[in-house]
């Protein structure tokens, strides 16, 4: 009996750790692709408003809201319990029971890998061109979740890429980054 209950205290414990710092991290790459996003050329657009930043934008303040809501779960999940009060709705213990139910949680190593990741192509966004940056990080993401299938991850990022590619610039008539490539704008 004292050792489930231990259990349970580690894995609060850990699960606390891992909101604050799942919270922090998010919380740091959505501030991160923000700035990235508002370096974006507005010169091109509607009297709207609406150009090829709006987007980034939009999803970087979504990520920052996010991460800013993971963040405060966890500082209150850790103060009830150094308080000893329980704080969980209904809700929140189902969500909890669906958790244990599901798989473990992401190694923090993992989790690492793809935040450096996620930095990495914020910053590689520009220089490197939509094509050649999503390509790279989409193969280097999806074989880090699934390293047996690595033909299979190198055609998808490929052919992600440059179906979103064309979509944006030929269908979209919106320009994206070309990088090194140089790749035809729509226009």
């Amino acid at each position: 009996m004292t050792t489930a209950v231990s259990a349970e205290k580690t894995t609060a414990l850990s699960r606390r750790r891992s909101d604050l710092l799942c919270g922090l991290g998010v919380l740091v790459a959505g501030s991160l692709l923000l700035v990235s996003a508002l370096g974006i050329d507005t010169t091109v657009g509607t009297k709207a408003g609406i150009g090829p930043g709006t987007l980034p934008v939009a999803l970087a303040t979504l990520l920052m809201a996010g991460g800013a809501v993971l963040l405060f779960a966890g500082i209150r999940t850790a103060r009830a319990s150094h308080t000893g009060t329980q704080t969980f709705s209904q809700a929140e213990s189902d969500v909890e029971a669906l958790l244990k139910e599901s798989e473990p949680p992401v190694p923090l190593k993992k989790l690492l890998v793809m935040v450096l990741l996620f930095v990495g192509y914020a910053f590689a966004f520009i220089p490197l061109g939509y094509v050649l940056s999503t390509a790279v990080f989409l193969g280097i993401v999806v074989t880090v979740i699934d390293p047996a299938k690595w033909k299979r991850n190198v055609l998808f990022a490929i052919g992600f890429s440059a179906i979103v590619y064309l979509g944006f610039t030929q269908l979209l008539r919106v320009p994206l980054p070309v990088g090194v490539l140089g790749l035809p704008v729509g226009g």
